[in-house]
């Protein structure tokens, strides 16, 4: 047995120390992609709530008075805060990754960008048959047009975004 390699069944030193390191970064890379995830949501809903509230301002439906400043600001507040926050988010886990301190590929960010696919095409799948059967109605009318409009070009945002997450992660295994 050589005197400079470590004795049989243990490891050296530094392997124990490289562990720890990649654990700490995969945590971290997944809290990143977490909060990414969950910003791009309230991106989402509030611009989904605001382009909503905006059809019932403009559309005023004179049986059910659907305009609420209360959810304008509401929609307009998750817009000012979380999509700051998201671009944010993403810079700082675009720089990690390109200097090595969080994997490129992890998990979790594949689960949420299907999950995320997943809702969104739920969604569109929704929102054109809410059309379909309101247009066979006869109550196809501008307001209910503007908000499944709206719903559908978020729902086709977050779905390119997710498409790009997605093919990103797989690049970043080959």
């Amino acid at each position: 047995m050589n005197e400079t390699s470590p004795p049989q069944g243990s490891e050296p030193q530094g392997s124990e120390v490289d562990r720890k390191a990649r654990l700490g970064s995969n945590v971290q890379g997944i809290f990143l992609h977490l909060l990414a995830f969950s910003t791009l949501y309230i991106v989402g809903v509030g611009a989904a709530v605001v382009a909503a509230s905006l059809a019932d301002y403009f559309f005023e439906d004179r049986i059910n008075r659907g305009f609420s400043p209360d959810t304008l600001r509401l929609g307009l507040a998750m817009l000012v805060v979380a999509y700051p926050v998201f671009l944010l988010i993403r810079s700082v886990i675009t720089r990690r990754q390109k200097n090595g301190a969080i994997p490129t590929h992890l998990l979790v960010r594949s689960i949420l960008g299907y999950l995320t696919l997943f809702v969104a095409s739920v969604t569109a799948v929704i929102d054109l048959t809410m059309i379909v059967y309101n247009f066979i109605g006869g109550g196809l009318t501008g307001r209910f047009a503007i908000k499944a409009t709206s719903v559908f070009v978020v729902v086709a945002l977050g779905f390119v975004y997710c498409l790009y997450e997605v093919k990103e992660n797989k690049e970043s295994l080959a």
